[in-house]
């Protein structure tokens, strides 16, 4: 079984997935943005201003959906350096959609209750794979829990 749980498991595979798919391509862990999009609406305004994190981005187009879908204040995180290199240049133009390596267990460079609204499609099942998948799911739940207003 894959180590789900590990950061060096995530750079190799997204490297494999660039060298053979190119940076173009894309992967949607259970379901896309269309699938969800309605659920996500029950939770934010009609302004669509909410300040959104999502952990584990990956190389999903959910965050590129969201913002076409009118929600301009988009945080994408995920630990594999590689993965957002990719991501940042290949939405570089959209303002207010920003793409950053984090490690979701310990988000140190964002504040107290600085999102609206957290998006976890995967993440969580991952880091249960890990070696300390408790106490690392422990730690990305307190985690999320101090930067969700």
């Amino acid at each position: 079984m894959p180590n789900y749980g590990s950061q060096e498991y995530w750079e190799h595979r997204y490297e494999a997935e660039r060298v053979k798919f190119g940076n173009k391509h894309s992967f949607e862990w259970y379901f896309g943005w269309e699938a969800m999009s309605t659920l996500v609406m029950n939770y934010t305004s009609e302004t669509k201003g909410e300040r959104i994190l999502i952990v584990g981005c990956g190389n999903s187009t959910w965050a590129e959906q969201m913002y076409d879908a009118g929600y301009h204040n988009i945080t994408c995180i995920d630990w594999s350096r590689g993965v957002i290199a990719i991501m940042q240049t290949k939405y570089k133009r959209y303002e207010g959609l920003m793409f950053e390596q984090c490690d979701a267990r310990r988000m140190l460079q964002y504040g107290t209750d600085g999102f609206d609204l957290v998006i976890d499609k995967a993440v969580l099942d991952a880091v249960m794979c890990g070696i300390d998948g408790i106490r690392d799911s422990d730690l990305m739940v307190n985690e999320v829990h101090r930067v969700l207003k």
